[in-house]
């Protein structure tokens, strides 16, 4: 997101893998989502979490950002975007679900270079 020289353009708010970081959603003035990582290497890492945390979420809201270790936080905007996420799978077969009425032991078709 910011690149690799963020932290020497930013000396002071930058994320290495072991931060304690905190993290507080906020929509309508009141907490939607709060949790702690400390897993992150990087602010994409963690751009990455909140999403991923927040996929229910719609709309926009205001993410509160602190990190424990370096003596940091900030606050800045972002728009969450519910549905954009990957499609789900069905765990028991680990594949993705196949639609009623779709023959599924049916033989594909072989390519050129795959008859030999």
């Amino acid at each position: 997101m910011y690149g690799n020289d963020f932290a020497r353009r930013y000396p002071r708010q930058y994320i290495r893998k072991g931060d304690r970081i905190y993290v507080r959603v906020m929509q309508d003035r009141r907490s939607v989502l709060e949790f702690s990582v400390d897993s992150v290497a990087d602010y994409t890492a963690l751009i990455g979490e909140i999403r991923y945390a927040g996929r229910n979420l719609q709309g926009l809201a205001r993410v509160f950002v602190r990190n424990h270790s370096r003596g940091w936080s900030e606050e800045r905007p972002m728009m969450f975007y519910q549905g954009l996420a990957a499609p789900r799978r069905n765990v028991a077969r680990n594949r993705l679900p196949v639609p009623s009425g779709t023959p599924t032991n049916r033989p594909r078709m072989l390519n050129p270079w795959e008859n030999h």
